[in-house]
C-alpha cells in the first residue's frame, strides 16, 4: 500500500496553506465589498442627470492650468431625441470591440 505524499505533509505546512487561502479569500471579499459600497448606483441616472462628470472636471482643470476660464454648455436630451446613428457612433468611438462582445470589455 502506497501512502500519499499529501498525507505526510507536516501539520504546520497545512496550517500555512489554509491561512494563505483564508487571506486570499479575505482580500477578494474585502475588495468586492469595497467596490459594492463605493460604486455609484447607476439606477439614479435614469431619473437624475449628474451635475458633473470626470471628463468635465478634467477639462475644467486643463482650462484653469492654461489660465483660461472654463466654459460649460450642457443641454440634456432624452435618448429618444438622439439619432440612432449617433448613438451607434458614440458606442463605436467608446468601445472599438462593441460588436464582438456581450458586456463589459476590459
Amino acid at each position: 500500500m502506497k501512502i500519499s505524499f499529501w498525507y505526510h505533509m507536516p501539520t504546520k505546512m497545512w496550517r500555512v496553506i489554509r491561512y494563505t487561502i483564508y487571506a486570499i479569500l479575505g482580500i477578494v471579499l474585502g475588495g468586492l465589498s469595497f467596490e459594492a459600497a463605493t460604486l455609484p448606483h447607476v439606477s439614479v441616472l435614469r431619473d437624475q442627470n449628474p451635475a458633473t462628470t470626470s471628463l468635465i472636471e478634467t477639462r475644467n482643470r486643463e482650462a484653469r492650468n492654461s489660465s483660461s476660464q472654463p466654459r460649460r454648455v450642457q443641454i440634456w436630451m432624452p435618448l429618444e431625441k438622439i439619432s440612432p446613428n449617433l448613438q451607434r457612433a458614440v458606442l463605436a468611438g467608446e468601445d472599438t470591440n462593441f460588436a464582438t462582445h456581450h458586456g463589459f470589455d476590459y
